[in-house]
């Protein structure tokens, strides 16, 4: 670890923060299809290309942020980082704490990533997939066959849309049971 505190970052220090910050805003914006991807792939269905080729790029991005991160530490232990500017030091506290966390967080997303392949059952737990969930999820595929830039991001659905989603799931979970008992 560098002693030394340097007046300014390097300049590979400072490209290493822009290029990641730009490959979070890339995966902040195009992160969803992913979702629509590992759908696709647990339900037996063949995704069309642009969603294969947004879902490939999130991985490979993820992957470009770790390396990159690890690179940005490495680089911080080695020629160290100038000094906070003066001030309170409550202040100098938080900002530390704040750093160290973005720093965790851009190292234990990429890390954490590939525990979303594990299937969800209906209960929202990882692990296989119920009957039913997969009646649930099947309703879903018309979603998915839109071109990727017509998906909506999940998660961010006005209320209507969520009203019209629940009673869908309603209708296909009575259509469900009303089968099993037949």
């Amino acid at each position: 670890m560098s002693l030394s505190q340097p007046a300014s970052y390097s300049r590979a220090q400072i490209f290493l923060h822009w290029a990641i910050a730009l490959l979070v805003f890339f995966q902040l914006i195009f992160g969803e299809a992913i979702g629509e991807y590992g759908h696709a792939l647990r339900d037996g269905e063949t995704p069309d290309s642009g969603l294969v080729i947004m879902g490939n790029a999130h991985i490979w991005v993820g992957v470009a942020i770790l390396v990159l991160m690890l690179a940005r530490i490495a680089l911080r232990l080695s020629h160290g980082a100038p000094a906070l500017i003066p001030g309170p030091k409550l202040q100098e506290t938080v900002a530390k704490a704040i750093h160290g966390l973005f720093y965790l967080l851009l190292i234990a997303a990429p890390l954490t990533g590939p525990c979303r392949l594990v299937p969800e059952n209906q209960a929202g737990r990882r692990g296989p997939r119920t009957d039913e969930a997969r009646v649930h999820h099947s309703d879903r595929a018309a979603h998915r066959r839109r071109p990727v830039a017509q998906v909506r991001p999940q998660g961010r659905h006005d209320a209507a849309d969520g009203l019209v989603e629940s009673l869908r799931r309603r209708a296909v979970q009575s259509r469900a049971s009303s089968q099993i008992r037949a």
